[in-house]
């Protein structure tokens, strides 16, 4: 969690949100970094780069569509998108530091998105039963 935390800083420091993430293989007992990254949406100029898709994208490129000896941690808990990925991914485990509950309860996320325009919301159209 140390290096995703300091990935996070180094994602603030180069002017994009402060969510870092890490993914380490388990290996008998031991844990081996496979990838770390600091998020990148605002550098980037897409909203779908969050850093667990992207170090998700970079691990299963290299050791296949499923992860199960593998671990993401991330300084955020992964949101819904995300999470999406970790289960289609079928990663060992996903360990977060700060929740969305906490996200919300400090308006982390309004004060993140604000300067950018984004305090509207989607709206959602429920689509046809078959």
């Amino acid at each position: 969690m140390q290096l995703a935390i300091a990935e996070a800083k180094r994602a603030r420091d180069r002017g994009d949100y402060p969510i870092g993430a890490v993914i380490t293989r388990l290996t008998g007992r031991r844990e081996v970094v496979i990838a770390s990254a600091g998020n990148r949406v605002k550098t980037s100029g897409s909203s779908i780069k969050h850093v667990e898709l992207e170090t998700l994208k970079y691990v299963s490129s290299g050791y296949g569509r499923y992860l199960p000896d593998f671990v993401l941690y991330s300084t955020h808990e992964p949101c819904a998108m995300c999470a999406g990925a970790c289960v289609w991914s079928g990663i060992g485990a996903v360990v977060y530091g700060v929740s969305l509950k906490s996200i919300r309860k400090y308006n982390l996320f309004w004060k993140w998105n604000k300067p950018m325009g984004l305090d509207v919301s989607p709206i959602v159209t429920r689509g046809f039963e078959l």
